[in-house]
């Protein structure tokens, strides 16, 4: 069963769920732009997204992860400025977390990027101790390509160390 319901784009009309997880603590801790502060930064964030989308050539895709009609999450991928290499991310609303929508969706977005847009490299970042986001990385098929010291997630906790993971798309050499 596809979560997200045909990529749905992400808009204004999610900001009250999005707000929800944005702003939730123990969602967010690993984050380096979250949490928010207020509903009026996801505000900002949703208008700023629905303007991508309208772009001839976005710069990066913002989808929601929607499951049976509810709004549970995001996931994305943000191109570098040639097309080439797409970072991906997301987050889930935690009354979901454990049940493979993340993976799911990241998987939607990941063909997407490599399909679609034409994407040769994919990468994803996450602090070291969010082991959740790392096996999801993981399940994409994607490697620990790095570690790097210094993180400062938004929630606070001083520098910490980060995870990269990369994967190439099929027919690539790894760089």
């Amino acid at each position: 069963c596809n979560h997200m319901e045909r990529r749905s784009k992400i808009t204004m009309r999610y900001r009250t769920t999005a707000y929800a997880y944005s702003s939730d603590l123990e969602a967010t801790r690993f984050m380096v732009r979250l949490p928010v502060s207020d509903i009026a930064e996801t505000e900002s964030f949703l208008r700023d997204a629905e303007a991508e989308w309208r772009r001839e050539e976005p710069s990066y895709y913002e989808f929601a992860i929607v499951r049976e009609g509810v709004h549970i999450g995001a996931v994305s991928v943000y191109l570098s400025a040639e097309g080439t290499e797409g970072e991906l991310g997301w987050i889930l609303d935690r009354r979901h977390w454990r049940h493979g929508y993340a993976t799911e969706a990241a998987e939607a977005v990941r063909d997407f990027a490599t399909g679609a847009l034409g994407v040769r490299r994919l990468v994803a970042h996450c602090d070291a101790e969010n082991f959740a986001s790392r096996r999801v990385m993981e399940k994409l098929g994607m490697a620990l390509a790095g570690r790097t010291h210094g993180r400062v997630n938004r929630a606070g906790g001083g520098p910490r160390e980060e995870c990269l993971y990369a994967l190439d798309a099929k027919g690539e050499e790894r760089t």
